[in-house]
């Protein structure tokens, strides 16, 4: 057990001390501050390298993480978004990078039977809120269980249909109840997504480049990012369009240590 600052100020162990961190998302990029207040254990431990900051990227359905270090108490990280599957976790917080102490005369009374605390290195002194972003194709791709209790047309095992896009630009996954409880497994995922490409240059006809739903448009710069033909070329093809926003990958997983 040792002491933590926490930005949702659920720790009470140092007496001034305050801890924010800020997360801003987009596709495949991520903005992290951290502002400590008060804490100039804290700041002398960053000075002297005993501290670093360190953010986490996880992306569970994909088994795939990274983690980085930086003595920046602000930093970019940027990652392949065809990678990470359909949501992103973003963790940013303060950890020791050797065995320290700090002195009590800082934390709380509850500390107070002893001279100095240990920290373990690895600890974190610090830690951030959860930030969650959902890639395009989560957001796009609605599943729906089409043998649930409200839908008369019950599918046999294995089934899908793709209906859509709706109004806000989600295309409806309708599957049998087998395929619906395994809608989080890749291989599902990339192929309804296939599906809902096959959609796109019938549906995107109804908007010019004024009027595109920002889902369209992330996909069109995603497409002619990575050079692969868009809906409006003959040689579009929903498969490489599909596997190009989300790759068919079934393990992938790394930890990375760099400094920016």
């Amino acid at each position: 057990m040792y002491p933590q600052l926490r930005s949702d100020s659920s720790s009470i162990d140092f007496i001034r001390a305050s801890y924010e961190n800020r997360t801003k998302m987009a596709n495949g990029y991520a903005e992290v501050t951290n502002i400590l207040r008060e804490a100039p254990e804290l700041d002398g431990l960053i000075e002297s390298s005993k501290a670093k900051w360190i953010i986490e990227i996880r992306a569970p359905r994909a088994l795939w993480s990274k983690s980085y270090t930086t003595d920046n108490s602000t930093f970019e990280i940027f990652w392949k978004q065809s990678e990470v599957g359909s949501e992103v976790f973003v963790l940013s917080g303060l950890v020791a990078t050797v065995d320290l102490t700090i002195p009590v005369l800082c934390l709380s009374p509850a500390w107070s039977e002893v001279e100095d605390v240990y920290i373990p290195k690895g600890a974190w002194l610090a830690r951030g809120s959860v930030a969650r972003e959902k890639s395009t194709s989560a957001s796009i791709l609605e599943f729906i269980n089409q043998n649930g209790n409200n839908n008369t047309e019950k599918f046999s095992p294995g089934r899908m249909e793709i209906d859509g896009p709706t109004s806000d630009f989600k295309f409806l996954i309708k599957v049998a109840e087998d395929v619906f409880h395994n809608r989080d497994n890749r291989i599902v995922q990339n192929a309804a997504l296939i599906g809902a490409m096959s959609r796109i240059p019938r549906a995107a006809q109804d908007y010019d480049e004024y009027s595109e739903p920002i889902p369209l448009r992330e996909i069109r710069q995603i497409l002619e990012g990575a050079e692969v033909p868009i809906w409006e070329s003959d040689d579009f093809d929903a498969a490489t369009a599909a596997t190009t926003i989300e790759e068919f990958r079934f393990l992938y997983t790394e930890e990375s240590n760099e400094e920016d």
